[in-house]
């Protein structure tokens, strides 16, 4: 199965650009330029294809080994003009549709007014510059993706933005009032989240006091980078009083939960799985609830929820009722049902808060995560519970726009 998707995304990038390229060639063929092109294009097309197969059948290893050598820029060059054929190609058939709507209705419209065919100074038809007006558009948009995209990962920087927020729990005791937790989520700690991105990140987490650490999934992105992930987290090991702990994600489960959790759990982390632990300070103490994420739901909202509910009630059988209960989780759907289930807190990732928001303003429509969660990036209360959705250390895709990777300080009274 996954064979199968390998090659078909290697295959559907490859004929997308190929229909591009004949589509300007028929443009464009007699132009002086055009051979300078032809070489310029399908060397490119080459070059990331080749790329993106070593990626596909040699894992992240490659990307990983590479990532110790190669020139960023041109690394983000490639990243940008692949994903920009693998996503684009939806919308240039859209864009193709429409296209040929514009055209029928301005035939339909203007057939019967000889007068009005003649657009410009009787050199070009209204047709004919719709056509090419068009055609320009459509034939340079992935083109003008992979350029926006690239532009957006060099600006990226390595600046992690630290919050802050304080929550307040209903009959919490006295000695744990004013408990730090450092909450960060979606590391992804692979060929992009590299050696370098993660002492950086480091110094962010150390610049703030703080009790305990928790993660809330996705941290790994290949089994190879469990080595790279456990050398992380020993430089935060002795910064937390109250230790670490950690709940697996979707990508988690995408490479080996088992695996990951033997790596982190050798690193010092506590990685809770469907169970319940007991926080205690003093005289004080908390349900600390951490729920798997349902992978076998991930297709399906319904199914996911039925088996997070699931894993819910086999993680709550033995909890004290009388404690406060924070729950980690890692996609914050689920605050749906977990907001009626008498817990105070929850803590959620997954998002990487929209990752692109061409507004700061959370609830804009033009924030993008809003187009796709209900619960996406900071602080929500419902029903008596709180929820706290964290952008993301990391990424998978070295784009972030007016959503810089976080590192969020929980402070419980």
């Amino acid at each position: 199965m996954f064979l199968f998707l390998k090659i078909f995304i290697i295959s559907y990038t490859f004929f997308f650009q190929y229909v591009i390229f004949r589509r300007i060639r028929s443009k464009f063929y007699h132009e002086n330029w055009y051979k300078a092109f032809t070489r310029i294009y399908w060397f490119l097309v080459i070059f990331t294809e080749i790329y993106f197969l070593l990626y596909m059948f040699s894992g992240r290893t490659f990307w990983h080994t590479f990532s110790y050598f190669y020139f960023r820029p041109l690394h983000y060059f490639v990243l940008a003009w692949q994903y920009s054929f693998i996503f684009m190609f939806p919308v240039y058939l859209i864009f193709m549709f429409l296209k040929k709507a514009i055209l029928y209705l301005e035939k339909y419209f203007y057939q019967n007014k000889t007068n009005e065919k003649i657009f410009y100074k009787k050199y070009i038809s209204r047709k004919d510059f719709l056509n090419k007006l068009s055609d320009t558009a459509i034939d340079t948009l992935p083109l003008s993706v992979t350029l926006g995209s690239y532009g957006l990962m060099l600006k990226n920087k390595e600046e992690f933005h630290v919050t802050r927020q304080q929550v307040k729990i209903n009959n919490l005791h006295d000695d744990l009032k004013g408990f730090k937790f450092t909450h960060i989520t979606d590391i992804h700690i692979g060929n992009i989240i590299n050696e370098n991105y993660l002492n950086n990140a480091v110094k962010a987490i150390e610049s703030v006091e703080s009790d305990m650490l928790i993660i809330t999934g996705d941290i790994i992105d290949s089994i190879s980078h469990i080595p790279l992930a456990q050398k992380f987290f020993y430089q935060l090991k002795d910064k937390f009083k109250y230790g670490m702990t950690a709940i697996l994600g979707n990508h988690d489960f995408f490479v080996d939960p088992t695996l990951i959790e033997t790596g982190l759990t050798k690193a010092g982390i506590n990685v809770i799985r469907n169970k319940n632990n007991i926080l205690n300070r003093g005289n004080g103490s908390i349900n600390l609830i951490g729920l798997d994420y349902p992978i076998e739901g991930r297709r399906s909202r319904e199914k996911r929820m039925l088996l997070a509910k699931f894993f819910f009630n086999e993680a709550v059988k033995d909890i004290n009722i009388e404690y406060p209960s924070i729950l980690l989780n890692h996609h914050p759907d689920e605050f749906a049902f977990l907001k009626n289930e008498n817990i105070d807190l929850v803590l959620a990732g997954h998002t990487h808060g929209g990752q692109v928001s061409f507004s700061k303003e959370r609830d804009s429509v033009l924030s993008f995560g809003n187009s796709f969660y209900k619960y996406y990036r900071g602080l929500y209360y419902e029903n008596g519970t709180h929820l706290y959705v964290n952008q993301g250390l990391g990424h998978w895709l070295p784009i972030r726009l007016n959503c810089p990777p976080e590192v969020s300080i929980i402070e419980i009274s």
